[in-house]
C-alpha cells in the first residue's frame, strides 16, 4: 500500500522485505544468532539498524526505524523440537519468507502458521522486528525538520517497545498455568545440535554484502549481553472456554436470507485475541438458509507451532498463542468482504 500511494506510512514485518527481493534484513532471521531480548534491541539501537533500512529504497521507501516484535521459540506438532531428529518431516510454525524456506529445507520440516503447542522456551530460533516506512515521493515533499521528526517518532517507538518486555522465565510460567502448552528445555548438546544443522543457512545468508557485515556486527555486540536465565520446563495447566448450550426453536428454514455472524475486534480482544492479532482476524461469516450453527468448545491448549513473546493485552497468551472469544453479534443482510493488512507493494 505504501509503494501503491494508499498510504504515506507503514508498519511492515522485516522478514516480509525478501519475499519483495531485499535481502538485507535477513541478518534477523539467521538460526540462532539473535537469542536475547537484550541483544535483538541492541541491535536495532545500533548504527547497523541503518544499513538493513537502507534497503528499503529498492521499493521506492524510505527506512525511518526497527521497532521489536518477538524472538520466535520453535515447537511442533507432534511434539516438543529441540534437536534437529524431532524436525524431519514434522512441520513447525514460520511465517512466509526466503530466509524461513531455507530453514526449513535445512531441517528437511515443513512452515505450518499456527500458533501454540510446546515451547522449547530457552532456543528462540530467530528473531523478528518490524519496520517502519514511508513514501519516498511524500518524505521527498517533507521539510528536513519534517523527515527529523518522523525518524525521532521512530526511534521513540523502538524505545517503547524495548521498554514493554516481560521476563522470561516468569512468562513461561504464565504460558503453562495458563494452559496454552507445554514448555520445554533444550540441553547444551540439543542447542549445539541445531546451531551444526541450521550453519549452512547462516553462510547462504553471508554470501550477500549487507547481510555478511550485519550479522558480524550481531556477533560482536553479542559479546556484551548477558544471556537470560533458563527458564522452568512445565506442563500445561488444562482448560477450556465455556460454551453456552444452545436451543433450537421453531422452523429453521423459516428465514429467508444470508445472515452473517461477525467477531468485531472489540469481541476479539475481549475473549483474548491480542491486541496485535485481533485486527487481523475480525471477520464475517455468512449462514445459508437452513442451517444452524453452533460454536466449537475451545481447549486452551493447542498441539501447533512455534511462536510468539507476551502482548501487552493480559488475556493474551505468553509468546502469542490465542483463545477464539465465547461470544460473536449476528445480524442479517448481505455479506460484506474481508479486509486484511498486506505488505507494501
Amino acid at each position: 500500500m505504501v509503494r501503491d500511494d494508499r498510504a504515506d506510512l507503514g508498519v511492515v514485518s522485516a522478514r516480509t522485505f525478501d519475499t519483495l527481493g531485499v535481502t538485507s534484513f535477513q541478518a534477523l532471521q539467521a538460526p540462532y544468532l539473535v537469542t536475547s531480548n537484550e541483544l535483538l534491541d541492541k541491535v536495532l539501537a545500533d548504527p547497523v539498524a541503518g544499513e538493513m533500512l537502507d534497503g528499503t529504497k529498492e521499493l521506492g521507501l524510505v527506512g525511518l526505524g526497527l521497532a521489536f516484535d518477538f524472538l520466535a521459540y520453535p515447537g511442533g506438532f507432534g511434539g516438543p523440537l529441540l534437536s534437529p531428529e524431532d524436525y524431519r518431516g514434522e512441520a513447525f510454525q514460520v511465517r512466509p519468507s526466503r530466509a524461513n524456506d531455507l530453514l526449513t529445507q535445512a531441517l528437511g520440516a515443513t512452515s505450518d502458521p499456527r500458533n501454540g503447542g510446546a515451547l522449547a522456551a530457552n532456543e528462540p530460533a530467530f528473531a523478528r522486528a518490524n519496520v517502519i516506512v514511508a513514501n519516498e515521493k511524500v518524505c521527498a515533499g517533507l521539510s528536513a525538520a519534517q523527515q527529523q521528526a518522523l525518524r525521532d517518532a521512530a526511534s521513540q517507538t523502538r524505545e517503547w517497545m524495548a521498554a514493554r518486555h516481560s521476563d522470561p522465565a516468569e512468562m513461561a510460567a504464565a504460558y503453562c498455568s495458563q494452559g496454552f502448552g507445554d514448555i520445554v528445555v533444550a540441553t547444551p548438546d540439543d542447542m549445539a545440535a541445531m546451531k551444526a544443522a541450521t550453519a549452512p543457512v547462516v553462510q547462504a545468508m553471508q554470501r550477500e554484502t549487507t547481510t555478511h557485515e550485519v550479522i558480524a556486527r550481531i556477533r560482536e555486540l553479542a559479546k556484551s549481553v548477558t544471556p537470560p536465565a533458563t527458564p522452568v520446563a512445565c506442563a500445561a495447566k488444562q482448560a477450556t472456554v465455556p460454551v453456552p448450550e444452545i436451543t433450537l426453536k421453531g422452523d429453521q428454514g423459516a428465514i429467508d436470507g444470508v445472515w452473517r455472524i461477525e467477531a468485531d475486534k472489540q469481541v476479539l480482544l475481549d475473549g483474548g485475541v491480542s491486541a496485535i492479532d485481533a485486527p487481523r482476524r475480525h471477520r464475517t461469516w455468512t449462514r445459508r438458509p437452513g442451517t444452524a450453527s453452533r460454536p466449537t468448545p475451545v481447549t486452551a491448549r493447542s498441539s501447533s507451532s512455534s511462536s510468539r513473546p507476551p502482548s501487552s493485552t493480559p488475556a493474551t497468551a505468553p509468546w502469542g498463542s490465542t483463545r477464539t472469544p465465547s461470544s460473536t453479534t449476528v445480524s442479517s443482510g448481505p455479506p460484506r468482504t474481508q479486509s486484511s493488512l498486506s505488505p507494501p507493494r
